[in-house]
């Protein structure tokens, strides 16, 4: 069995080694032979005394030094070992008001991964694990903060990836294990598809069964297709309820979103929102488009027949990239020619198009 070695960053606060854990159970009950290795503890394993709560205190030099020694070591137990190698660090964390780097350019050459992984939260949510988290709860950081974190780290990781010509995904984290287990396993015998639909603007009631319906159907096609899923980030909420907050004069803003382990509450101050929204609108935008980049197949989910010029923006991105364009219209009238131009095959019906895929 040859090597794959598959580096998973993403800010600290998005629980990315306990989803990793569960990808590894996946693979061992398929029969794959797989390490999950976090660069922090096989630097405790040289320095026993480092402490999470502490460790980027240290002298920059200093944590270079173990970082190096450790990656080596990483390294000589590649060389010795088979199998699946899933290495798990930030590369970028902020820390006292200052960033510092988790991985450098001769840390990323000695690892010379086949795949670079950024996986990613909602802000709101990360900002409430690191409240409860040991190493992070003396740290306070505002949602703009962390909206900036996340935007070093997927930049400095796809800059890696674009250096060393691999491949490069970003994957929120409420996808299913199943899905991140593809990426890195099956990218290679299934194809992607990213599927887009109208959010803004659908009245709530509509929405929640428009939702309910693209998950039946990704269901329908999964088996074939890994399906990347925009709204396994939800943070779009803030947009709406900020709105909401300055129509009716309300200092703070509280929610609940549903997410796979359940109904989250969230309370933030209104001023804190207004500080983070423009960078949380424009990463929106900026990931999605990086989503489509990363598929095959552009899929429209519309059976409702609304306007989104989201989606148009989306299907026009991929069909100019060279991916394959399907929608699925449930409009009376025929669509905008700004879908129209930007797409391969138009269907009316939910069973033809899952008949297509799946042909």
């Amino acid at each position: 069995m040859e090597n794959k070695v598959v580096l998973v960053s993403g800010p600290s606060g998005c629980q990315i080694y306990e989803k990793l854990s569960e990808v590894k159970r996946l693979a061992e009950s398929r029969n794959k032979r797989i390490y999950l290795i976090r660069i922090f503890d096989e630097m405790r394993k040289i320095e026993p005394r480092l402490d999470e709560r502490t460790i980027l205190n240290y002298p920059t030099d200093k944590l270079q030094s173990l970082r190096s020694e450790a990656i080596r070591e990483i390294k000589n137990r590649m060389e010795k070992e088979e199998g699946l190698f899933l290495i798990r660090t930030p590369v970028v964390f902020y820390w006292s008001g200052n960033i510092i780097y988790g991985l450098s350019y001769n840390d990323i050459e000695i690892l010379d991964p086949d795949l670079f992984l950024v996986i990613i939260e909602d802000v709101m949510r990360v900002k409430y694990i690191m409240k409860k988290d040991p190493q992070w709860s003396m740290q306070s950081f505002s949602l703009r903060e962390l909206v900036f974190w996340r935007a070093d780290e997927i930049a400095r990781t796809q800059e890696f990836a674009r250096w060393r010509r691999k491949d490069f995904y970003i994957i929120p984290r409420e996808h299913s294990v199943e899905v991140i287990y593809d990426i890195i396993v099956n990218r290679g015998f299934k194809k992607v598809i990213y599927i887009s639909f109208p959010i803004s603007g659908v009245p709530p009631a509509m929405l929640e069964k428009l939702l309910e319906a693209k998950d039946n159907f990704i269901e329908k096609i999964n088996k074939k297709y890994i399906v990347l899923d925009p709204y396994t980030i939800k943070e779009g909420i803030l947009s709406f309820k900020l709105e909401e907050a300055l129509r009716n004069n309300l200092n703070k803003i509280s929610f609940s979103m549903k997410y796979s382990e359940g109904l989250q509450h969230f309370i933030f101050e209104r001023e804190e929102v207004m500080e983070a929204i423009d960078a949380i609108e424009r990463q929106i935008v900026e990931r999605d488009l990086n989503m489509v980049e990363s598929a095959d197949i552009v899929v429209f989910f519309n059976p409702i027949g609304v306007l989104s010029p989201g989606a148009a923006c989306e299907m026009m991105h991929g069909y100019r990239l060279g991916k394959r364009v399907y929608m699925l219209w449930g409009g009376e009238s025929r669509p905008s020619p700004f879908y129209t131009a930007n797409c391969h095959k138009i269907f009316k019906r939910e069973e033809d198009l899952v008949e297509y895929l799946l042909k």
